[in-house]
């Protein structure tokens, strides 16, 4: 049986034109529909691939191009989406081979009610315009209190005599989160988990990249003097590094502060 969704709002605008159509040339055109609400939760039926929303992301950077999903283990790469608007959409796939799935003793210590299962904790990364890995993406509250997802082949239980870990995973894709000290697999109703993106640490030659820009954009206003002073002070644990240099080389503003303060 397939089931038909019907708008309330567009049927009721649809009427209201129709009606009016003797009084009135044209009617406006019904509200758009709002962003759907980030959710990082499963749907109930777990046959079919479980959809991840993510919008309005922490810390979202014009930077992003591409999302990945890889395995967490082994990094290697099992979905990608586009970023845009500041967030990403994905359908999780039904299963995954495989050569994804390892024991989750290999992460986790306690006891599992059966030795033969076998899972796979993804990672969502971020990468930029030419394929650079610049960052991660993760749910959660706070330093301490996140999410997890997991793909099994199989039910099993995985707790830990001290509390610290009481999850009932089931076959296909789960949420464990880590909150109040302890990892579980029962939902939290009362934390307002969210989505935050996480970038990199800059690479020493990417770090002489950035000054070479901001010496350039400085000197738009300041005297040489002031410039260099400045970037003296914000990169000064970078300064020794020849990358660096070679980051401040890129443009020709940049080599001029380069050759100052080599």
């Amino acid at each position: 049986m397939i089931k038909v969704r019907l708008n309330l709002r567009k049927v009721a605008a649809i009427a209201i034109c129709l009606a009016g159509t003797t009084l009135f040339s044209g009617c406006s055109k019904p509200d758009p529909e709002p962003d759907p609400e980030p959710t990082f939760r499963l749907e109930p039926n777990r046959t079919i691939p479980t959809e991840i929303i993510a919008t309005n992301v922490e810390n979202s950077s014009s930077e992003i191009a591409t999302v990945k999903i890889v395995s967490r283990k082994s990094s290697e790469e099992i979905s990608s989406a586009e970023y845009k608007d500041g967030g990403f959409r994905f359908n999780l796939p039904e299963t995954l081979p495989d050569k994804y799935l390892y024991s989750p003793e290999y992460y986790w210590s306690g006891v599992i009610s059966d030795k033969e299962a076998r899972g796979c904790e993804i990672a969502f990364l971020a990468y930029n315009s030419v394929g650079k890995k610049i960052g991660k993406f993760e749910v959660r509250i706070n330093y301490y209190d996140d999410v997890y997802y997991h793909y099994v082949d199989r039910d099993f239980t995985f707790t830990r005599n001290d509390g610290y870990f009481d999850c009932s995973f089931k076959k296909g894709w789960n949420i464990a989160y880590r909150y109040s000290l302890k990892i579980s697999t029962e939902e939290p109703s009362e934390l307002n988990f969210k989505w935050y993106f996480y970038r990199d640490p800059l690479t020493n030659e990417e770090q002489g990249e950035k000054a070479g820009k901001e010496f350039c954009e400085c000197r738009k206003n300041n005297s040489e003097s002031t410039c260099i002073d400045r970037l003296n002070t914000n990169y000064k644990s970078y300064i020794n590094s020849d990358q660096f240099y070679i980051g401040a080389n890129k443009n020709s503003c940049g080599y001029h502060f380069y050759k100052v303060i080599k």
